[in-house]
């Protein structure tokens, strides 16, 4: 596999994820009853296959929290907008300074990124 090379140093440097006592991490995290919701009844089911993205792979930055954030944005664009996106996990990584870049961080952050208009949403290229 592609871990039997490593040594037990260098996987738990790149792959044990994300420790942090960083409380502003978490501070001005919306909650659920902030946000707009509809009166649109739900689907009985849903089938995401046709709204989402291959699966990514992050290598060996811990950048989980702009994986998740990305792709939950891009099906979300899918849904609402009817049009496949494909978006740029390294914009967040790199500018989204709130979290601590292949260090870690939370999906919240990322999407208060995007909301406080931190930059427009960038395609992949």
């Amino acid at each position: 596999n592609e871990f039997a090379d490593l040594s037990w140093e260098e996987f738990a440097a790149t792959r044990l994820g994300f420790r942090s006592d960083r409380r502003e991490l978490w501070s001005g995290v919306p909650y659920l009853g902030a946000l707009a919701r509809s009166d649109r009844p739900l689907p009985d089911s849903v089938d995401w296959r046709r709204s989402m993205q291959a699966v990514k792979n992050q290598g060996a930055c811990g950048s989980c929290w702009a994986f998740s954030a990305i792709a939950t944005i891009e099906g979300a664009w899918n849904i609402a907008m009817g049009v496949r996106v494909l978006l740029s996990e390294q914009q967040l990584v790199d500018c989204a300074t709130a979290n601590q870049g292949c260090g870690g961080g939370a999906m919240s952050a990322a999407f208060n990124y995007y909301l406080d208009g931190g930059a427009p949403i960038c395609t992949s290229s």
